[in-house]
């Protein structure tokens, strides 16, 4: 068996009727965290579910035998031989779920009770809303200063999407979504209850790339319905458990802001789509590049901050950066002549 592999460690019997929802978890060496976070599932008002748990090459592997026997009975559990990531995982997830709608929850992170009621019945009041989004509320040490980080960029991006009221505490959205969205992906944006047939025609996650949960909510908001349901219903934990919230990473963070506008530009002109989100996502991928230049700029990167100014200027012309053009040529200057670069 590759290294790469997947394998079915538990499956329901055959004779279990087909679930409504399909609830994927993925997990990394985080078994106590795993318990607390299926038992949120189990505790759900919504009963027909089913557990896809893919144990990402953990060490030692994910277990269920002790949980208890009616929850164990409810999941899949599919192992990977060595990790791939959360992506992948997730990609494992929904290739293995027989839900016709799937829900995500992060194996450190909890649910609350009605979760799935709320966004179930969106769905099904709503045949034309083909994406649920779900508010985000925070716990853990962390979980004050997390709050008051992450909310006004959620109130600033509702303000620039322009939802419109679809039923009392339901928000739902058209082109200006998209406009927002490419400009940041609030948590609430990232927690996504879908249609199954709806996230096959919006595509899998990115694999082997951080920010996969934003780069889908950009396309889900470009490729289908959506719609927000603010009330703080996923419960994430801020205790400084993250894997993806490492300062170190902060390169990756940006290289994944290019390849997700690039990517999407890529398919919204294949695909012949509305000039507006050309636009719209061009003008996202001028503000990436620029983003990594600038970061390149500060780091000393230079052959990579210029390739990266001369594509953010290619998708889309500005002063400032023909500022930072003109900053990086002093550097060159100063830096020949043996003299220590001015700070900005």
């Amino acid at each position: 068996m590759s290294a790469t592999s997947s394998r079915p460690a538990h499956v329901p019997a055959p004779s279990q009727p087909r679930p409504r929802v399909s609830l994927l978890v993925a997990t990394h060496n985080r078994p106590a965290l795993l318990r607390e976070a299926l038992a949120s599932v189990m505790a759900q008002t919504v009963s027909d579910w089913e557990v896809v748990l893919v144990d990402d090459g953990s060490t030692p592997p994910a277990r269920i035998d002790d949980l208890p026997a009616e929850l164990q009975a409810r999941i899949q559990l599919v192992r990977h031989e060595q990790p791939r990531r959360s992506a992948a995982a997730r990609n494992t997830a929904v290739r293995a779920a027989r839900g016709e709608v799937l829900a995500f929850l992060d194996d450190d992170d909890l649910l609350a009770p009605d979760f799935l009621a709320r966004a179930l019945g969106v769905l099904d009041r709503h045949p034309a809303i083909e994406v649920v989004c779900v508010g985000v509320s925070w716990f853990g040490q962390n979980a004050d200063w997390t709050e008051k980080d992450c909310m006004p960029t959620l109130e600033r991006t509702l303000a620039e999407a322009r939802g419109t009221e679809l039923e009392r505490g339901v928000l739902s959205f058209g082109p200006d979504l998209l406009d927002a969205l490419v400009r940041r992906v609030p948590m609430a944006f990232q927690q996504q209850v879908v249609r199954r047939e709806v996230f096959e025609r919006i595509g899998f996650f990115t694999e082997g790339r951080v920010l996969d949960r934003s780069d889908w909510g950009i396309r889900a908001a470009a490729f289908s319905r959506v719609a927000l349901c603010p009330e703080g219903l996923y419960r994430q934990r801020c205790d400084g458990q993250s894997y993806a919230s490492r300062p170190e990473r902060f390169h990756e963070f940006l290289l994944a802001g290019v390849d997700t506008m690039e990517t999407l530009l890529a398919r919204l002109k294949h695909e012949q789509a509305p000039q507006r989100a050309i636009g719209t996502v061009s003008r996202g991928a001028a503000k990436s590049w620029f983003d990594l230049a600038y970061w390149c700029r500060q780091q000393g990167r230079y052959r990579e901050a210029w390739h990266a100014l001369l594509m953010s200027e290619r998708r889309e012309p500005s002063l400032p950066r023909l500022r930072l053009a003109a900053r990086m040529t002093v550097d060159g200057l100063q830096s020949l002549a043996g003299r220590p670069r001015k700070e900005d």
